[in-house]
């Protein structure tokens, strides 16, 4: 049971301020998943329970991470040993089914997306699913990846995403999923490069419990790492972002931008952390946090930080909670427009200017679509 593993580890209690890890403390993990009741999508790589059914794609390599013997895993599994007191980890670690190898090889320009897509079977026990993702992009690769994941089925994830990446390499690695009755953990692990980048955005729509770490480490000069997060969240919804950002070396920069919107008795969590080292002169580093609230019940909890170990730095944060502004509201009134559309005007808005930043046009289109229904349903 989790709860054995959760009694005897030591996890960083500032990672789990604010979600209860008592929570999954009745999980089973340790069971095999059903065999794949999904037929495969057509896009490059299917994880169906853990398991992965993959296209020939030029440029891309795809195995089972138990197939591959490579020096690049144990240099990205040094970020994750550092993070072995997270129990979920561990239980990751010894329990992933098969487990994706994806390799990008080096001089790689990837003309279209590299589609990930994720499902699962509806599992009616308290069954966590346990699954690894682990990519490695080579020198001088330029791709945008995207992890779709059909979850609004009854399940429970224990997820590690591990990202490795090359020098001189550019990836937009998009998080696109809609999980109204999914609970959820999942660690991801980022190690940038010498001057290559690395674009993550996070889409959560809805959301039972999710439960989400971000751990990147910039280890090498003019390597940077931006961060967007969207979250609409209504109903008992519970997302929990978590960051920690390493500046190690000279010349790093991160950006972390986060939008939430919280209808009913949802909750909503950021906690950022940049860690500028010593030897990490002339960094940036930028956290922004905003949130529209739409209930009185509705809970954020909003907490960015800078650790600064040097002076040669430009270093900005902020965060941001409030209601919809009522002369705002008056005033489109006033012209005639329905205090509903007003809403979904001001909130399309606020939700866009995270979604602009996405450059594949069909997941931009999509994510769109999934706000406007989402809106829709805003009194």
């Amino acid at each position: 049971m989790v709860n054995e593993i959760i009694k005897n580890s030591s996890f960083d209690l500032e990672q789990w301020k604010y979600t209860n890890i008592n929570l999954f403390k009745d999980y089973k993990y340790n069971i095999s998943c059903e065999e794949t009741i999904f037929p495969p999508s057509k896009n490059n790589i299917n994880l169906i329970n853990g398991k992965i059914k993959s296209q020939k794609t030029p440029h891309v390599v795809v195995d089972k991470i138990k197939n591959i013997r490579i020096d690049n895993i144990k240099k990205i599994n040094n970020i994750v040993n550092s993070n072995v007191s997270n129990p979920f980890i561990k239980i990751n670690s010894n329990n992933y089914t098969e487990g994706a190898y994806i390799y990008i090889k080096d001089n790689s320009i990837l003309e279209k997306p590299l589609v990930i897509d994720k499902k699962n079977n509806e599992n009616k026990e308290k069954v966590l699913l346990n699954e690894k993702i682990l990519i490695v992009v080579g020198n001088n690769v330029n791709a945008k990846i995207i992890l779709n994941e059909y979850l609004n089925n009854q399940c429970y994830l224990n997820t590690v995403v591990q990202i490795y990446m090359g020098e001189n390499s550019i990836v937009d690695f998009i998080h696109n999923s809609e999980k109204s009755k999914t609970t959820q953990i999942c660690n991801f692990f980022s190690d940038i490069d010498s001057s290559s980048q690395l674009n993550f955005f996070s889409i959560n729509i809805h959301g039972k419990l999710i439960k989400n770490n971000f751990f990147t480490n910039l280890n090498q000069s003019n390597s940077s790492y931006h961060f967007y997060s969207l979250n609409l969240l209504n109903n008992n919804n519970h997302v929990d972002n978590y960051l920690e950002i390493n500046h190690v070396k000279k010349n790093t920069t991160s950006s972390t931008y986060q939008k939430n919107i919280l209808d009913d008795k949802s909750k909503c969590i950021f906690y950022a952390k940049a860690k500028i080292f010593r030897n990490s002169t002339n960094s940036e580093v930028i956290q922004s946090n905003k949130n529209l609230v739409l209930s009185d019940q509705a809970v954020v909890h909003s907490n960015p930080q800078l650790e600064i170990h040097n002076n040669d730095v430009k270093c900005s944060h902020g965060s941001t909670t409030g209601e919809l502004d009522e002369s705002m509201l008056f005033y489109m009134r006033s012209r005639g427009i329905k205090l509903s559309d007003c809403k979904k005007i001001i909130l399309d808005g606020f939700a866009n200017s995270i979604i602009n930043n996405i450059k594949v046009k069909s997941i931009k289109n999509d994510v769109q679509k999934k706000v406007s229904s989402w809106l829709n349903n805003v009194s």
